[in-house]
């Protein structure tokens, strides 16, 4: 093993514990709402995000690995982009308690995109630069996506507490159902957008290449019906005031499928390149 690749594992092993100390951190503020636990999960949420990017910009300048051109590489580039919209999401909210539906998942993510093989290098078609902005702005989408749902799963959560004749410790932690749906509905009208944008960039690099992406890419489908799933959800939100509980149940079904299809690409797909 050479200097670079030894260099990168220990990024990824110092990534490991930090995420995992920030994920320690942000469950503990979940149980005891200890304000200074969720400052310390916030640093170091921000020092991983920090790590993370480092890391990121190595593999891609020094080992010259693109940040999509396999299973293993998109899965830690959509855990970036997670991170980062729950960082920008928790300044503007200011909900700490968000980090102990987020991060967990973030770091689970982590464990498996470690556990993953580092796969092929990419096509030459990958190496695109519009192929690479359609990539990346897809992931954006679905990192928004990511956060909408924890919002989501929260709201739920906080409801059942509600109607509960008895409120257990979780009442007393999660924000009021106005903040939880209000920002979950904000995720979906920015990650909508995003991957619509998404689709259209992928639609047009495939047409200048003279490609059609139904026929020769499973996951340009894939992408259609999420988009068409987030599009049912907010007309339905729009149109007949879908609000609450049904919008939340949809909302998680929509990254649930995302989360599910992106692991099915991996293992069935001969192709396991373009993922997104």
């Amino acid at each position: 093993m050479d200097t670079t690749h030894i260099i990168n594992f220990f990024l990824f092993e110092i990534l490991l514990v930090i995420f995992f100390l920030a994920t320690l951190g942000y469950l503990s503020f979940l149980v005891t709402k200890k304000p200074f636990l969720a400052r310390l999960a916030t640093a170091l949420t921000v020092v991983s995000f920090t790590l993370d990017t480092i890391t990121i910009l190595f593999k891609l300048t020094i080992i010259r690995i693109s940040p999509f051109s396999n299973s293993k590489e998109t899965l830690f580039l959509f855990i970036w982009a997670t991170i980062l919209v729950f960082l920008i999401a928790d300044l503007k909210y200011h909900i700490p308690v968000l980090g102990a539906f987020v991060i967990p998942i973030a770091f689970m993510l982590f464990i498996y995109a470690y556990s993953l093989p580092a796969g092929k290098a990419s096509l030459p078609a990958i190496q695109s630069y519009w192929i690479g902005l359609h990539a990346v702005v897809a992931i954006l989408g679905y990192a928004v996506f990511a956060i909408a749902s924890c919002a989501a799963v929260m709201y739920l959560i906080q409801e059942r507490q509600l109607k509960s004749k008895k409120p257990g410790a979780l009442y007393y932690r999660l924000p009021s159902l106005e903040i939880l749906d209000n920002l979950s509905y904000r995720a979906l009208l920015i990650g909508f957008p995003l991957l619509t944008l998404a689709i259209i960039i992928g639609a047009i690099w495939a047409k200048f290449r003279g490609v059609n992406p139904l026929s020769r890419d499973p996951t340009t489908i894939f992408a259609i019906i999420v988009w068409i799933i987030y599009a049912i959800l907010i007309y339905a939100r729009v149109t007949a005031g879908w609000r609450g509980r049904k919008a939340s149940y949809l909302t998680i079904l929509g990254f649930s499928y995302i989360l599910i299809t992106f692991m099915a690409i991996y293992y069935f797909s001969e192709r396991r390149l373009h993922l997104f």
